[in-house]
């Protein structure tokens, strides 16, 4: 859980989205090359040809979606998340076993983890800080060449909208960190999902049916080695 960055995660109304909200951040990458994986000839090439018409007669079309990961998997695999410069999930605690006091910090995540990056579930993990999508979406932007500007209030660390109960900041997580991610087959580059996510703004049909094309993408939650790049 997330503790006051959750509760900030929460807001799921398309009033939220509307908001407008600048903000400015550290780079992140140099440079972020376009890699589609798809053939030319299908509407579902770029994301804005499946945000037009009938999603379901472009799916049909499309060739095979890549094994982008879910939120969940996101969420509960800290030390998977791509090793690139500004990104990070925050501070990592975990329940103090002995005597009193709050939660203690973790100092080494990778040692909390197993060899396919993942948190035991029996242990309620919190984490503080980290990078917020807000941040990631606008160097995103910056660093790829992209001439669009984006304005929004998504304002919490990715992780806080990881265990929240935004099901669109959740899907938008999950499809930058797949996108970022160079072990991770994924049909879009980050700067599409950016430039897709500014185009839809402030329209709660379109955020919408963004919401569903990502989920489509981001569905692969098997487990698999060789994915850590935290450690």
């Amino acid at each position: 859980m997330m503790d006051a960055d959750k509760k900030q995660s929460k807001k799921s109304d398309p009033i939220r989205r509307r908001l407008l909200i600048g903000l400015a951040g550290t780079p992140i990458m140099a440079s972020l090359p376009s890699r589609s994986a798809w053939g030319q000839g299908h509407e579902c090439t770029t994301i804005s040809g499946m945000l037009s018409g009938n999603l379901s007669n472009h799916m049909h079309d499309c060739p095979p979606l890549g094994d982008g990961k879910t939120p969940d998997y996101w969420m509960t695999h800290p030390v998977n998340w791509p090793a690139v410069s500004g990104l990070d999930f925050g501070v990592m605690y975990k329940p103090r076993l002995t005597g009193n006091g709050g939660p203690q910090k973790v100092n080494k995540p990778c040692d909390e983890c197993d060899m396919q990056g993942r948190v035991p579930s029996n242990i309620n993990y919190t984490y503080v800080g980290g990078t917020t999508l807000n941040s990631l979406i606008t160097q995103v932007l910056g660093t790829s060449g992209s001439t669009l500007m984006w304005q929004n209030d998504f304002g919490s660390p990715l992780m806080a909208y990881l265990f929240g109960s935004d099901p669109y900041a959740r899907q938008v997580c999950a499809a930058l960190l797949n996108a970022l991610h160079s072990g991770v087959a994924y049909p879009y580059s980050p700067r599409d999902i950016a430039e897709a996510l500014v185009t839809v703004n402030g329209v709660f049909m379109k955020e919408t049916q963004l919401e569903g094309i990502l989920s489509t993408f981001n569905a692969n939650n098997v487990e698999q080695t060789g994915l850590r790049q935290q450690c």
